[in-house]
């Protein structure tokens, strides 16, 4: 039975705590918001383009990206004969919190990264001379683990699906290669949109920072939660909560579409809503036919590997 009471005021401290949040973000600027102005000109570009790494990436990507035309065609096809993309059936996993309970991990998590803001805006404070840059990496993998952490404390393992099944690896690879030429469509038509509105465009703040970053320990750091700890932080937080609490009282399409949104907001890159929106469909489409919270967090891992391999190039080859 549902405590009504005790869900709207753990609701309502959630939503407080998101305020705060914001309101930290737009007002305070925390280390991680550094200005970071980067363009690439057509010198710069002659550099890269020069790189044997930049090469070497360049083929790869470009073997995957028409591997994934065919597969987007493909898909094409079955879907127009109204078959499933994947023929995957597994039993469906319950989502195991009630509203009062779920309200409460959104209130724990939403308190815990607002007050590592806090931490975050005190230590930047004179007479500390603590690096920003260093404290934000350090801050953003205390944030990742507490999320971790938290959401393994309310949500059972048994219900997030943390077992490996290997036979989905196949299909799982395939729906990755066709999101990239999607993704890559919707980057351009993202740019188009926003210069037609005359939005700026804005980066992932984690761009900026890996840029930045002149210690190799805390790139090193960056690197490891942008390819492991981010993708299973966000994985756990956006479909295996968001996702399956919406998923009991919607259908799959609007419980896609409200975590989709909410995930692309978060990550506060204006030049990356409709990528981020695709993949985040997507991650939630393989979570709902798996039932593994390991398949979207293996191809999050994935997408972020390779979005990394690229700024390294970058990094080391222009004088940033």
């Amino acid at each position: 039975m549902i405590d009504h009471n005790s869900y709207k005021k753990y609701l309502f401290f959630a939503f407080l705590c998101i305020s705060c949040i914001i309101l930290l973000h737009s007002f305070v600027s925390p280390p991680i918001e550094e200005k970071f102005d980067f363009k690439l000109t057509k010198e710069s570009l002659k550099q890269i383009s020069g790189s044997p790494a930049f090469i070497l990436l360049g083929f790869g990507y470009t073997f995957i990206f028409f591997i994934g035309i065919i597969n987007v065609f493909h898909f094409s096809i079955i879907k127009f004969a109204r078959k499933p993309l994947l023929d995957i059936r597994e039993a469906k996993q319950k989502f195991p919190l009630d509203a009062t309970n779920a309200s409460k991990l959104l209130f724990f998590i939403t308190l815990y990264v607002l007050a590592v803001d806090l931490i975050t805006i005190f230590l930047i404070r004179p007479p500390l001379t603590l690096s920003p840059l260093n404290l934000s990496v350090s801050l953003n993998f205390a944030v990742e683990i507490g999320i971790i952490i938290i959401i393994f404390m309310f949500i059972p393992k048994q219900s997030l699906g943390i077992n490996i099944n290997t036979v989905h690896f196949p299909s799982l690879l395939k729906i990755y290669t066709a999101l990239l030429p999607l993704t890559i469509l919707a980057l351009l038509l993202n740019t188009f949109i926003l210069e037609k509105l005359g939005i700026h465009p804005t980066l992932n703040p984690a761009i900026g920072l890996f840029f930045l970053l002149k210690h190799k320990f805390f790139i090193f750091i960056l690197m490891v939660e942008i390819v492991i700890f981010a993708p299973i932080a966000e994985e756990l937080f956006f479909r295996a909560f968001i996702y399956k609490f919406m998923k009991k009282r919607f259908s799959f399409f609007l419980s896609t579409l409200f975590t989709s949104f909410i995930f692309a907001i978060v990550h506060r890159a204006t030049i990356h809503i409709l990528p981020l929106l695709i993949l985040s469909f997507a991650l939630c489409y393989l979570y709902e036919k798996t039932q593994i919270i390991l398949t979207p967090i293996f191809l999050h891992a994935i997408h972020n590997f390779l979005n990394l391999s690229f700024l390294v190039v970058i990094k080391n080859t222009l004088p940033l």
